[in-house]
């Protein structure tokens, strides 16, 4: 599977196709496929890597990427082939709505960050950003994550018994069965923005106000 072409488009982004592709098949004709597909991913790894040590600043690698590979993104070239475990039962689709993430950090990365916002802020506010910096042991930083497509797979495991797990959707997910019946499957709905706060940030408590810091509160933690 080649990364998603860019084609003509007024923004940036990587395009999505959700969907199902389902073929017959053998279990040892399964496992040649995913040896393949793994194969290629080592490949596509490994001009990641090679992109990255060939040029660090993110928006000349974005315009080496044109140029070496027109009508791809760079992002896209992390994609992996969407191969569903053998015998999948279910391919359900949803939005991912959750758009914050948390990073852990050690104390250095958190102290450097600090540091940073420190130099450009008055020695009375800087004073109060280190206030309680040293009783602090957990410190994580909140990173935005762009609303995505997601499909929850159901198959059943080695033990016989019913599994599943969680893929991001950037195209449709193959599925490999040994039979010819479909796989349960929904078709992915219109997104409507939701605007409920998450519960699991309010656990933690900001360590430097309009930053992206955070540390856990343990008195909020259950």
């Amino acid at each position: 599977m080649k990364p998603q072409a860019v084609f003509q488009a007024d923004k940036n982004l990587p395009k999505r196709h959700a969907g199902v592709v389902q073929f017959e098949a053998t279990e040892r004709e399964y496992q040649d496929i995913a040896l393949l597909v793994e194969r290629q991913s080592q490949l596509r790894e490994f001009i990641v890597q090679e992109m990255l040590a060939l040029e660090p600043n993110s928006r000349k690698r974005a315009a080496l990427t044109k140029k070496l590979f027109p009508g791809i993104l760079y992002q896209t070239l992390h994609r992996r082939v969407p191969l569903a475990p053998f015998d999948t039962t279910s391919v359900l689709l949803s939005w991912c709505t959750e758009q914050k993430s948390i990073k852990r950090l050690s104390k250095e990365q958190a102290r450097a960050i600090v540091d940073g916002i420190n130099a450009t802020t008055p020695e009375w506010q800087a004073q109060k950003n280190l206030a309680r910096f040293d009783e602090i042991e957990n410190f994580f930083k909140v990173t935005n994550v762009r609303v995505h497509p997601q499909a929850v797979i159901t198959f059943e495991n080695d033990e016989g018994k019913a599994d599943w797990i969680t893929k991001k959707v950037h195209s449709p997910i193959i599925v490999l069965r040994n039979n010819t019946m479909p796989v349960r499957f929904n078709r992915l709905e219109p997104f409507e923005k939701d605007d409920t706060e998450h519960q699991w940030l309010k656990a933690y408590k900001p360590l430097v106000e309009g930053s992206s810091l955070v540390y856990k509160d343990q008195d909020l933690v259950s």
